[in-house]
């Protein structure tokens, strides 16, 4: 079991897929029929997503120019 300030490192589990969710997506589940999984990401899960999606233009940049090593 993991520490109460211990840090979960979000973006391996985006990496792989794998979504992290708040706790009321279980209560959705009986509820509702079929909750669309995204209305209940984790915020910090959320943003890692998107900026996987959408690196910015730095990112970019670096990622594709010599692996961002400069001569």
């Amino acid at each position: 079991m993991e520490k109460p300030n211990e840090k979960i490192d979000l973006a391996s589990f985006a990496s792989r897929g794998i979504p992290c969710l708040e706790p009321r997506f279980i209560s959705s589940c009986i509820m509702d029929d079929a909750p669309e999984i995204g209305d209940f990401y984790i915020p910090a899960y959320k943003e890692i997503l998107i900026n996987m999606r959408f690196p910015s233009k730095k990112r970019r940049k670096i990622g594709s120019t010599n692996c961002g090593i400069s001569h």
